[in-house]
């Protein structure tokens, strides 16, 4: 009764975690996952026991999932950022890390998945706003050149035509190179 009890609460912890947990044998028969709003998104217990590793996975990231798997047996543990296809079509990116675990049963990919869609979107509001400003300050009136120390990280077009150099000769040079000995 103490080991039902115990077994109960582990489970109840284990299913309310944010994150997805799962055990897959060699076969990439999926044997044991928790019960949350991950992977299991839409599908029922019993069609959850038919899923195969490779059945969670679009054709284009099938192949960094091979790879990774033979990462894994090959030196125990990896790692794998991937879209997983939920059951109503849905492509969801998550970060998984697994590892081998050897048992008298047999050899088992275990780990756990993380949904990284706010990590995605964040990352690319971040790409699309650098894309604005590098396209003001690159196609703008004014030479502007941006510094780190002194040294000239960038120089957008009129900087680099008004000064009379081309890229390579301006990047990494210190800005005095470019001012007037007296000023």
């Amino acid at each position: 009764e103490e080991l039902k009890t115990h077994q109960e609460y582990t489970n109840a912890l284990i299913d309310s975690l944010p994150i997805v947990l799962f055990v897959f044998d060699e076969h990439g028969t999926l044997i044991k996952w928790n019960r949350n709003r991950g992977m299991g998104a839409g599908y029922s217990d019993e069609e959850l026991e038919t899923k195969t590793l490779f059945s969670w996975f679009s054709e284009e990231d099938l192949s960094k999932l091979k790879e990774a798997i033979g990462e894994v047996y090959q030196t125990g543990s990896g790692s794998l950022e991937a879209d997983i296809i939920m059951k109503d079509g849905r492509k969801v990116p998550y970060l998984f890390s697994g590892r081998t675990l050897e048992t008298d049963d047999g050899k088992y990919l275990v780990g756990v998945g993380i949904d990284i869609s706010e990590k995605k979107a964040a990352e690319e509001a971040l790409r699309q706003n650098d894309q604005k400003y590098y396209n003001l300050i690159n196609n703008g009136n004014d030479g502007i050149t941006i510094h780190d120390k002194g040294s000239i990280i960038f120089a957008n077009e009129v900087a680099r035509k008004y000064l009379g150099y081309r890229p390579d000769e301006i990047i990494g040079e210190f800005i005095t190179k470019f001012i007037v000995p007296e000023d």
